[in-house]
């Protein structure tokens, strides 16, 4: 005779979910809990988390709980975000228990969950310590090297998975991921021999594209062009093809091609800022004014990227000397402006005249500039023209912290 617990996970299986909450009421009645504990850690895998709690709580109430109950109340308080509760569950598991190495797998998640991953890892080594050589306890931590930039540490547990003869882990392919992480610490070779080695067994999108994108960064850009065609050729949904394609076709000097790439992925994607952008550098370097504008201003239509956006914009027409388009484009703006528009919108004032108006730009635009020697020096010529000679001088001695042999600065200082 089937238990009521079973019976449930049938009448789920068959999309009958009204039935299934009238057994999950039996199961509870009737079941006893072991069986409800079990139904209560599937229910959780199948991602029916309110369910899966009500189990867990009903044994909670009953006393009788068993050690992996509060593992899984608190990864439930995880999904819930009530990270006191995950915390006060966890704290019941004892360092004697044998399922405190995975409480501490769950403590990890939860640390990082809020953003504090040294906790994370020092969780996840504590567990490895008492389980040398577990899978889940290395993948974990090799994730979570890579996912904090610590690209070193992410190698060697990804080369420790592969020492113990594991290729794939939960979905994930340790020869791929070790090789993104080789590539982030400048090991390319070694990260396009794996990769090469790895689209033998995976010729996905994926595979295909970060190949590429060491090619290009290798200088082998016909072999980048040749796999981002592919994946453009084949129909794929991956859409940022087309910048890096486009960048590779420039530097071959595969200038009509690039042109036509940039139009194609416009038509394709037309919500693609960076490809606006590189449109618009590629058709100013071409002196094709226009059209660079034309590319800006249809990128600022979106709101992604927009603070850059207004730069590009902005510079372009200071390169032009259209000081009156500048302003009319960035005076309404300056509460979305960055330090850089301050300055662009300095320039532009300055080149109109008004003298006053470039002042309170330049002004702002030093709050964030003081370390950009460019800036630094225009601004404290700027101030010397004004009369401002105090202020000059600091900013200029400013400068020549980075510039120390530029001798007209340094006549100017002692005038």
């Amino acid at each position: 005779m089937t238990t009521y617990s079973e019976q449930m996970l049938a009448a789920i299986q068959e999309n009958d979910y009204v039935e299934a909450e009238l057994l999950l009421e039996k199961a509870l009645k009737f079941d006893d809990h072991e069986l409800l504990g079990v139904l209560g850690d599937e229910l959780f895998r199948m991602g029916f988390i309110d369910e899966a709690k009500k189990i867990f709580i009903f044994l909670l109430d009953t006393n009788k709980v068993e050690t992996s109950t509060y593992i899984s109340l608190a990864e439930i308080a995880i999904e819930e975000d009530k990270i006191d509760d995950a915390l006060e569950y966890l704290s019941k598991v004892s360092k004697e228990d044998e399922l405190y190495p995975a409480s501490l797998l769950v403590a990890a998640d939860l640390y990082f969950t809020i953003q504090i991953p040294e906790t994370a890892e020092a969780k996840l080594k504590e567990a490895l310590q008492l389980m040398p050589n577990e899978p889940t306890i290395l993948f974990a931590l090799a994730e979570l090297s890579l996912e904090t930039d610590q690209f070193a540490k992410a190698v060697n547990y990804y080369k420790q998975l592969s020492n113990l003869g594991i290729e794939d882990f939960a979905q994930t392919r340790i020869p791929k991921q070790l090789a993104t992480a080789l590539s982030h610490m400048g090991e390319f070779d070694e990260a396009v021999e794996l990769f090469e080695k790895e689209l033998k067994e995976n010729r996905s999108d994926d595979v295909l594209h970060s190949l590429a994108l060491l090619y290009i960064q290798t200088g082998e850009n016909e072999k980048a062009i040749a796999l981002l065609e592919e994946i453009r050729l084949l129909g794929s949904t991956y859409l940022n093809v087309y910048v890096p394609l486009v960048s590779a076709l420039i530097d071959e000097n595969r200038l009509e091609e690039a042109d036509a790439m940039i139009k194609a992925g416009l038509k394709e994607n037309p919500y693609d800022v960076s490809l606006y952008h590189l449109g618009s550098d590629f058709a100013y370097k071409y002196h094709r004014l226009d059209e660079a504008e034309e590319y800006l201003i249809n990128a600022l239509k979106i709101e992604e990227d927009k603070e850059l956006t207004l730069i590009k914009l902005s510079n372009l027409y200071i390169a032009q000397e259209e000081f009156e388009e500048v302003v009319a484009l960035l005076e309404d703006q300056q509460d979305l402006m960055n330090v850089q528009g301050h300055w662009s919108l300095a320039q532009a004032y300055y080149g109109l005249e008004q003298y006053e108006d470039a002042n309170i730009q330049y002004h702002r635009a030093y709050e964030g500039l003081d370390d950009e020697p460019d800036f630094l020096r225009e601004y404290g010529l700027f101030l010397r023209e004004e009369g401002n000679l105090a202020e000059a001088q600091v900013v200029l001695e400013q400068y020549l912290e980075y510039f120390p042999d530029d001798m007209e600065i340094q006549h100017l200082l002692v005038e």
